[in-house]
């Protein structure tokens, strides 16, 4: 039975979501998973985009109980230490998804292996193409896209991960509200089905510092050609395998511009290197509005917030 003491603990780790990754990096202990919502306006406040909120808090929830009960994920003096401690952050946003197999039809796709040399300058650029390859977004999402990602691997960068030849694994939840057609006998009938997706990336630890290593930062001349091309790809409503507009290479980028009398340097090559899941799991809405009542019952009980409050303000909401 779960004691006064316990609820404070577990309501101090929920609360630590609302704080910026660093801040919790800072605090202590590893970073809890990003939350992203994709939807459109029209369906932010329907019930469908409720209950997949609500359901991300129920997920947290046994999250961070987990993480109690294990106590690493707050060990992160040493690199042995910040590697179990994500490698079990990870582990237990998966199985979350396993324990609440009754609201959830979960669905594991097929493993994506990455191998790819990629120049130094992109490798940013193109982490992130491949996290969210799946999604057609607008350039200004997909600047938002950039701005959580760089978040979160800014806080990342300050965990002492040091040695070598282990593997290391982060995670990050996408909430979407799609429509899908059910055929009839004599007509399709669409429906809103509300899907959470766990992306779960996993690496060497020597990829992951190439990964969230800062670059020089690039000289004055080399920021107009990048806000040049920014400003193009801003006049295309959706992007999917053309050029984003990402500023990863403002911040950590290198200045390719070579002077007329200059050797061109030879290209500076980052093997990445990884396993890419995707555990996607559709809401069962009927399972979880029979549970829904016990369920905020205890959330309010642990958390003295609503599960619909406290998703509201751990979710970054994107328009597509």
């Amino acid at each position: 039975m779960a004691t006064s003491d316990s609820f404070d603990a577990l309501r101090t780790l929920l609360e630590a979501a609302l704080k910026t990754p660093k801040e919790q990096v800072l605090s202590g202990h590893i970073p809890l998973p990003p939350k992203l919502l994709l939807t459109s306006t029209g369906e932010v406040h329907s019930q469908t985009s409720t209950n997949v909120l609500e359901m991300t808090s129920t997920i947290f929830v046994g999250l961070a109980y987990d993480l109690l009960q294990n106590q690493t994920y707050n060990k992160i003096q040493s690199s042995e230490h910040a590697i179990r401690a994500l490698n079990d952050v990870s582990q237990n946003a998966s199985d979350q998804l396993s324990k609440l197999k009754q609201m959830l039809n979960v669905k594991l796709n097929p493993r994506i292996v990455i191998n790819r040399n990629i120049p130094r300058e992109h490798l940013h650029r193109e982490f992130l193409r491949v996290l969210f390859e799946d999604v057609v977004v607008s350039g200004g999402v997909a600047h938002e896209l950039d701005r959580q990602l760089t978040d979160f691997v800014d806080a990342l960068s300050s965990l002492p991960i040091e040695s070598n030849g282990e593997e290391v694994a982060f995670t990050f939840f996408v909430s979407e509200v799609n429509r899908k057609t059910i055929p009839g006998q004599s007509y399709t009938h669409p429906v809103e089905v509300s899907s959470i997706k766990l992306h779960l990336l996993r690496m060497r630890t020597d990829v992951y510092r190439e990964l969230i290593k800062k670059q020089p930062e690039a000289p004055p001349h080399s920021y107009k050609t990048h806000k040049a091309a920014r400003h193009t790809s801003h006049t295309t409503a959706h992007t999917r395998h053309g050029e984003w507009p990402l500023n990863w290479s403002n911040l950590w980028g290198r200045n390719t511009e070579t002077q007329e009398d200059e050797e061109p340097e030879e290209p500076d090559v980052v093997a990445l290197k990884a396993q890419y899941f995707i555990i996607t799991a559709e809401v069962d809405t009927a399972e979880f509005q029979a549970r829904r009542e016990q369920l905020e019952h205890f959330f309010r009980t642990a958390t003295g917030m609503g599960m619909k409050e406290y998703a509201d303000r751990t979710t970054k909401v994107l328009f597509v």
